[in-house]
């Protein structure tokens, strides 16, 4: 009993202060061979070697700050949905209203800052991980389409943007699909590939952050000035910058595609 009680003290002491290891070892062989004999899963060695792999475990279960950044955009998302929809099933007053979906457009804006400054420091830091190149594009999915399914809902009674959002969200949610789909493939295949996002992806994905603030932003301003400026019966930095959008999801979509076809393998 004495003896596991020591054995307890020097692991805890080396942990403290790994500096003395080496002398908390020399009073532990003391004990002598027959303790090592009746516990040889407690020998010292054995002992240190444990302590040593959790303190690398839990170093390795640390994420680093890009990382941190898109876990954070991951937990804006619902905030935002939440603002932008409040106004569609409640009846505050108009300039309530109008102070909702301005929050809603700052919060997606700091949702998409965020996703511009964890590859830029992962980048110049080299801290790019498998994680990071899983959970970045992730949350990208997760921002805009959670965006663009509050614009379908808040133009429910505008036929023509909610035609246009209805395109957009199922172009979206579809491509989003299929990418997601063949990146899964890729990571359980031999090589486990973990396929990061090309420049064609990036910029479809600030297409969609642009259009998504137009159609937030553009209708407020128009209110507050009292403007009625339309484009084929749209706001039409909205109808452009949609389109725009449109038209990468499909093309980057596409490009990813083909780009991963290698990885797909029709007998497995």
């Amino acid at each position: 009993y004495l003896s596991r009680l020591t054995f307890s003290a020097c692991r805890k002491i080396s942990v403290i202060s790994p500096s003395l290891e080496p002398k908390i070892q020399e009073v532990f062989a003391g004990f002598g061979e027959p303790f090592s004999k009746r516990h040889p899963k407690n020998s010292y060695h054995n002992l240190t070697s444990q302590t040593n792999n959790k303190r690398k475990a839990t170093k390795k279960m640390k994420m680093n700050l890009p990382n941190k950044l898109s876990v954070l955009r991951l937990i804006m998302v619902p905030i935002f949905m939440v603002v932008m929809l409040l106004p569609v099933f409640t009846d505050f007053k108009p300039l309530v209203d109008t102070i909702l979906t301005l929050a809603g457009a700052f919060l997606f804006i700091a949702a998409s800052l965020t996703d511009m400054l964890d590859g830029k420091i992962a980048r110049k830091y080299n801290l790019v991980t498998d994680f990071g190149k899983f959970i970045d594009p992730l949350a990208d999915k997760f921002m805009v389409i959670g965006a663009l399914m509050c614009i379908f809902f808040t133009n429910a009674g505008n036929i023509r943007m909610f035609t246009l959002y209805f395109v957009a969200l199922v172009v979206v949610v579809f491509r989003e699909l299929a990418v997601t789909a063949i990146r899964l493939i890729a990571a359980s295949s031999k090589e486990k590939v973990v396929i990061a996002a090309n420049m064609l992806g990036k910029l479809k994905t600030v297409t969609q952050i642009v259009a998504i603030c137009a159609a937030i932003i553009e209708p407020v301003l128009y209110s507050a000035f009292g403007a009625n400026i339309q484009l084929l019966g749209f706001a039409p930095i909205t109808l452009v910058t949609t389109v725009l959008m449109i038209y990468l999801t499909i093309h980057s979509g596409i490009n990813y595609i083909v780009g991963a076809w290698k990885y797909l393998d029709p007998q497995k």
